[in-house]
C-alpha cells in the first residue's frame, strides 16, 4: 500500500473516531432546528424517519468507499451528516408521544453505544495493509448497529 493511501486511511479511520466522540455525550441534546417543542407529534415523527433515512444512506456511503477511492474530504462530510442526523432525531424526540419517545431515545442510545464500542477498534494500531480491512470492518459494524437501533424505528413509506 502506498504512503499516501496509508495516509488517507489513517486520516479515514480519525474521522470515524470523530463520529464515536460526537456520540459519547449520552443522550441530551441541543433543540436547535426545525424540531423543537413547538412542532407536532406528526412532524416531530416526519423529522425522525427522515433523518434515520438519511442516516442509514451516509452509512451506505461509508460502506461504499474503499482504500482506493476514499477521499478525507469526503468522509468527513459524510461523518458530519451522520452527526446532523443524529442531532435532528435527538431534537423532535421530545416532542413525540410517551411511548414514540421512549422508542426513539433508546434507540439513539443504543446506537451510541454501539459507536463507542466500535470506536477503540479503528483506532487500532495496524500495519498499512490491514488498515482498509479493519475500517472496512468497522463500517460494517456501524451499519449493523444502525439497523439494530435506529434502523428498526417502524416508519410509514
Amino acid at each position: 500500500m502506498s504512503g499516501l493511501r496509508a495516509a488517507r486511511l489513517a486520516g479515514v479511520a480519525l474521522v470515524l473516531a470523530a463520529l464515536a466522540a460526537a456520540c459519547g455525550g449520552g443522550s441530551s441534546s441541543s433543540t436547535t432546528g426545525s424540531t423543537g417543542s413547538g412542532d407536532s407529534p406528526s412532524s416531530a415523527q416526519t423529522a425522525v424517519c427522515t433523518a434515520g433515512d438519511d442516516l442509514g444512506k451516509q452509512l451506505d456511503d461509508l460502506a461504499g468507499m474503499t482504500a482506493g477511492n476514499v477521499s478525507l474530504s469526503e468522509v468527513s462530510a459524510t461523518v458530519d451528516a451522520i452527526k446532523g442526523d443524529l442531532k435532528t432525531i435527538k431534537a423532535a424526540a421530545p416532542t413525540l408521544s410517551a411511548d414514540r419517545k421512549a422508542q426513539v431515545e433508546d434507540a439513539v442510545a443504543t446506537f451510541q453505544a454501539e459507536v463507542q464500542a466500535i470506536a477503540p477498534q479503528i483506532l487500532v494500531s495496524l500495519s498499512a495493509a490491514e488498515t482498509g480491512d479493519q475500517l472496512q470492518a468497522s463500517v460494517s459494524k456501524l451499519k449493523q448497529a444502525f439497523q439494530d437501533s435506529l434502523g428498526g424505528l417502524d416508519c410509514p413509506g
